[in-house]
């Protein structure tokens, strides 16, 4: 994601606008509207003989109509399995029925129907810390946050906790948190985050690994035989803005895969609870944190139990993935695939700030639809070797669900699936002179795109020190397909800009992540640049064109963790 170099002589404006509720009627008006308007917005074509020189045909004009229909409040902030989403997917289908693309998705249409599970939790929801004294029932929204939830996630009768550290076994930095002690059947409490280091090489320093996700500190816990994870956000930093935001974020539904639908605990604890916990069993919640940066960290039994009571408002209901094909032209290389993805999704309507409670998502990823859209029209007037699937998928705020049901019910062999180019935070900040391949270290599409670079006059460089490094990659779909062993990338700009220094740039970066990203804020009134949306959308092309028509096709590094995934997966032709 990035953030408009004007936003902060805007943003007062921004928190004074207010936008009024929308009617029923309204939205039902709106709902035809948006299919009568589809079935005209279009450029869908251009002279043959210029079909080779495809890039000088970028339709701006396009982009910015797919995007005042994506981003506008009468979709509602397309959230996973609402109205406004099932919208959302009918117009992108008419799109790319528009540019003659075929549909490839279930029973011959476009769709790819998936079965999720939703919940909200209610607030009689009820999380009990028993003493030997007393007992703390504590509130959800001020006391915990639930991550994960539904009736399966209840904890009748209490249970025994245990501190766990970190909540972290790494074998290559000769770390584990579980070493001398049993979770089984208990409780984990553990820090948000992971050790302190200032070492790039053990845990990347002052980044975050895979380590520092909640989901990841849930799984190790689960696979000991552990109940559930408590959490303790930030606690070498925590503030109450940082607890609201998580609140405001997570207050949302959760949807899940049915499959995966989670029978085990996990929520976020107040540190302030943490600390009553902690201080019945002995210990204090600052010396802790003082320990964490001298690198003393241990675990240890806790002299409480924990029962939890959830109350859930639940659903199961269909969602859609919107599938096109756009087949090669070599019959050596017709059956195999670039697979370029969006996702449709955001967040929906959620608590209201100043007034306005949707969600619009502009940027994340109205954009990068609108983009893919485009770029499904003009690689459907190229000449490809290779196959190209365009992938709109749903659920990826949910936990990347659409692409993770992509790969697990792909319509041809994830084996013949050579790459997949994913299209989430397109630059709009100002021309840039660099790019960075979000995953790129692990494969040599690394190499595509220093292939790509010099023509397009830009350098490829990596993520500022600032910035999380390899927690980037693991944020958006690219990592569904990695999981089943493709290689992906994802390109997204580098805060180095023609007309802002870096650290300009890195300073509104910052502030859009802290007052733009995941909030209402994000919508129609945002100014783009529309040089650096055409100069990346080039981009996108040129590396598309790159993949589909290259005899070779892309491989993971000797050394990547996805390398023996995709060799199985070759061997088994699956």
């Amino acid at each position: 994601m990035r953030f408009s170099g004007s936003f902060l002589n805007r943003r007062s404006r921004f928190y004074q606008s207010q936008k009024r509720p929308i009617s029923l009627i309204e939205i039902g008006l709106c709902s035809i509207w948006l299919l009568l308007i589809s079935l005209m917005v279009t450029e869908n074509s251009f002279p043959q003989e210029n079909r080779f020189d495809v890039t000088q045909q970028i339709s701006i004009k396009n982009i910015k109509k797919h995007i005042s229909i994506l981003a506008s409040d009468s979709l509602l902030g397309r959230g996973t399995g609402t109205d406004g989403a099932r919208i959302t997917a009918g117009y992108i289908s008419e799109q790319l029925k528009n540019y003659g693309i075929k549909p490839f998705g279930n029973n011959g249409g476009y769709y790819q129907q998936i079965p999720l599970h939703g919940s909200y939790a209610l607030p009689q929801s009820l999380l009990t810390i028993h003493t030997d004294s007393e007992k703390h029932e504590l509130n959800l929204g001020d006391d915990y946050i639930l991550l994960k939830h539904g009736e399966k996630t209840l904890i009748s009768k209490p249970v025994d906790m245990v501190f766990a550290g970190y909540g972290i076994s790494a074998p290559e930095f000769d770390y584990n948190d579980y070493q001398s002690i049993d979770v089984e059947g208990k409780i984990v409490l553990v820090f948000g985050g992971e050790p302190y280091s200032q070492n790039q090489k053990y845990f990347a320093g002052e980044n975050n690994t895979i380590y520092s996700y909640p989901e990841a500190k849930h799984r190790l816990a689960i696979a000991r035989g552990a109940r559930g994870v408590l959490v303790i956000p930030n606690p070498f930093s925590f503030n109450e803005t940082n607890w609201k935001r998580l609140n405001d974020e997570l207050s949302f539904e959760d949807v899940s895969l049915p499959s995966t639908t989670s029978s085990n605990f996990l929520a976020y604890i107040h540190p302030r609870v943490a600390n009553k916990i902690f201080s019945a069993s002995g210990y204090n919640l600052d010396d802790l944190i003082e320990n964490h940066y001298k690198n003393k960290l241990k675990s240890f039994p806790l002299k409480v139990n924990i029962s939890f009571k959830g109350v859930f408002k639940e659903r199961e209901f269909l969602s859609s993935n919107v599938i096109g094909l756009i087949s090669g032209n070599d019959k050596k290389f017709e059956k195999t695939y670039l697979v370029l993805s969006a996702h449709y999704d955001h967040l929906g309507i959620g608590s209201a700030v100043n007034g306005d409670s949707i969600y619009n998502g502009l940027t994340d990823n109205a954009l990068g639809v609108a983009v893919l859209l485009e770029l499904s029209r003009l690689l459907k007037l190229s000449n490809l070797k290779r196959s190209v699937i365009v992938l709109f998928v749903t659920g990826e705020e949910k936990g990347l669900l659409g692409s993770q049901y992509f790969v697990d019910n792909s319509p041809v062999p994830v084996s013949s699936i050579v790459t997949n180019l994913n299209i989430d935070g397109v630059a709009f900040i100002d021309k840039f002179k660099d790019v960075i391949g979000l995953g790129s270290e692990y494969s040599d599409l690394n190499k595509i795109l220093l292939k790509i670079a010099s023509p397009n006059n830009i350098e490829v460089s990596q993520i500022p020190n600032v910035f999380e490094q390899v927690e980037s990659f693991y944020k958006s779909d690219q990592l569904s397909f990695a999981k089943a062993g493709i290689p992906s990338i994802n390109i997204i700009d580098a805060p180095h800009y023609e007309n802002y220094s870096e650290e300009e740039s890195i300073l509104m970066i910052r502030d859009y992540f802290e007052n733009i990203y995941h909030s209402p804020f994000d919508d129609l009134n945002q100014k783009l640049n529309w040089e650096a949306i055409l100069q990346h959308t080039k981009i996108l092309f040129d590396f598309s064109i790159e993949v589909t028509n290259s005899e070779k096709e892309p491989e993971w590094n000797d050394d990547s963790p996805f390398m023996n995934i995709r060799l199985r997966s070759k061997y088994l032709k699956k």
